[in-house]
């Protein structure tokens, strides 16, 4: 019993200060708060669903996307991405790239490819998909209306990496079938990645900073 207390305690600090920012501020643990934050269930597959072409696309209709951090609502078109229907027609800019493009926390409005359109007075259509790499954001490409376009932004990150290799070494990117999908949302929603997710996090983040990975 004695040899586990200090396992309770650390996912328990683990999974408060993924949940608790100011916590987290206050003790100057703002790092791993950070790395314990992405162990937690990922909401955003509540926004997602199954598309054959490139695994998944945003569920058209509203949606709302609430986690610790924000409380917002997305407003999908009839293809699948986060803007109206009438910018899917000849747009002249289409953004390309990940939650960074897609608006992730942020609202409809607030994210950077409405804020261009707004700037520019351009047709923008933004075409960012959560967690798309560089691989498949072109893949998305080749399925737009690109009749009218005269830029493509290309936001990168750089966890588009893996994706990007994935291309290089297998010829093709690889599709997941529906059931690989539905399997993929099970897990990353999973109830217990809330209490033990964000310890978990930290110590594959301690191995790999050991291990000289980081």
């Amino acid at each position: 019993g004695i040899a586990v207390v200090p396992f309770v305690i650390f996912f328990a600090l683990c999974s408060l200060l993924s949940s608790h920012p100011r916590v987290a501020t206050a003790l100057s643990m703002v790092g791993w708060a950070k790395t314990a934050y992405f162990g937690r269930a990922d909401r955003v597959y509540d926004c997602l669903h199954y598309d054959a072409r490139v695994t998944y696309l945003l569920r058209p209709g509203r949606c709302r996307f609430a986690d610790v951090e924000f409380d917002t609502e997305i407003n999908v078109n009839s293809f699948g991405l986060r803007d109206d229907e009438q910018s899917l027609t000849r747009p002249e800019i289409i953004v390309l790239g990940d939650s960074n493009a897609m608006g992730h926390g942020v609202e409809d409005q607030e994210a950077f490819p409405q804020v261009l359109e707004r700037l520019l007075g351009r047709k923008v259509l933004n075409a960012g998909v959560d967690s798309f790499g560089t691989a498949r954001e072109l893949m998305l490409l080749s399925l737009l209306d690109t009749s009218a376009a005269r830029v493509i932004v290309i936001q990168y990150c750089q966890n588009d990496l893996e994706e990007n290799q994935a291309l290089l070494q297998h010829g093709s990117l690889p599709i997941r079938s529906q059931r690989e999908y539905e399997a993929l949302v099970q897990k990353a929603n999973a109830s217990y990645l809330d209490l033990l997710g964000p310890g978990l996090n930290v110590l594959r983040w301690i191995g790999d900073k050991m291990a000289g990975r980081r």
